[in-house]
């Protein structure tokens, strides 16, 4: 995870150095998911939290704002939660070209597990295609949260049925082609 933030992200302001990754990745490794092409070329990656209910709400209200505020013990040290957080989503533009596809050639992975385990999920985003990803699977801002003297939006999505469908129908055909075209 290191090696991809260093080599694509080196301008980002918060980057995670080696022993907040090992911090994390001891703590539950599963939660971190290397995001490839259908040619097998990294191109970032995202981190899906497994969060408490007592994190999750702090969350909505804009308590806190992401991991630098979390403690080990509000993270679920398997992937079995009601409540996920997308903390981080890091993906090259240079080698993505369309950042939701590259995001959704994740999906037999980390959509699975929404679809199977997730009642709501919250995410905290820093950049336009964020905001922009996090309404295009149909987020609502719930509140703003503050870091380093920026406010960002607080999103929340309720795993609905339809929802749930929605992501199942993406992970298949992700799992069958490597591709997605959003319905």
């Amino acid at each position: 995870m290191v090696k991809i933030e260093e080599e694509f992200f080196s301008n980002y302001e918060k980057a995670f150095d080696q022993k907040f990754f090992d911090q994390w990745f001891e703590h539950n490794a599963n939660m971190f998911f290397v995001i490839k092409n259908v040619e097998e070329d990294v191109l970032g990656f995202v981190v899906l939290t497994p969060i408490t209910e007592t994190l999750h709400n702090r969350l909505i209200k804009g308590q806190v704002f992401d991991f630098f505020d979390f403690s080990k013990s509000e993270v679920i040290r398997t992937m079995d939660s009601d409540y996920y957080y997308v903390s981080d989503i890091c993906v090259s533009r240079s080698r993505a070209g369309n950042y939701m596809k590259a995001v959704i050639n994740i999906a037999g992975g980390m959509i699975g597990i929404l679809a199977e385990k997730a009642k709501y999920v919250t995410a905290c985003p820093v950049t336009t295609a964020g905001a922009r990803l996090c309404r295009t699977v149909g987020m609502k801002k719930v509140a703003e949260s503050e870091s380093n003297g920026v406010r960002y939006s607080v999103c929340l999505l309720e795993m609905t049925p339809e929802i749930i469908s929605r992501f199942q129908r993406i992970a298949k055909r992700t799992n069958r082609t490597g591709d997605e075209n959003d319905d």
